[in-house]
């Protein structure tokens, strides 16, 4: 039972955070995926999540360099969270990293193939 406290426990925490996302940033999402521009955001999760399960905690759409990045966070099962950055046209991974630990300045940094 103790095991599942601390990863409830960041979802209770994190569910705010992401029911706050803006409405023009997912209208802008389904624009770009409708012509075409952006793989959907079901296909990126399912790439991280080959990379690494988890649950999903947040995805955010957003531009570095003339490229359009996907940003995921995912919960793992020892209630870590990774954030993921994928290249939103191709899918192509851009790199992952512990969430917590890089705050903290020790983040683990994996290149693009996740390792």
């Amino acid at each position: 039972m103790r095991h599942f406290l601390f990863p409830m426990l960041i979802l209770l925490i994190m569910v705010p955070v992401v029911g706050r996302a803006d409405d023009g940033d997912h209208l802008r999402a389904r624009r770009l995926h409708q012509q075409g521009a952006i793989r959907p955001l079901k296909e990126i999760v399912a790439l991280a999540r080959k990379l690494r399960p988890g649950e999903l905690l947040e995805a955010e759409l957003h531009e570095s360099r003339g490229r359009v990045i996907y940003e995921i966070e995912l919960l793992d099962e020892d209630g870590r969270i990774w954030e993921f950055h994928f290249d939103a046209s191709s899918g192509e991974s851009l790199g992952s990293h512990l969430e917590e630990e890089e705050e903290e300045g020790e983040g683990r940094r994996e290149g693009p193939a996740g390792r």
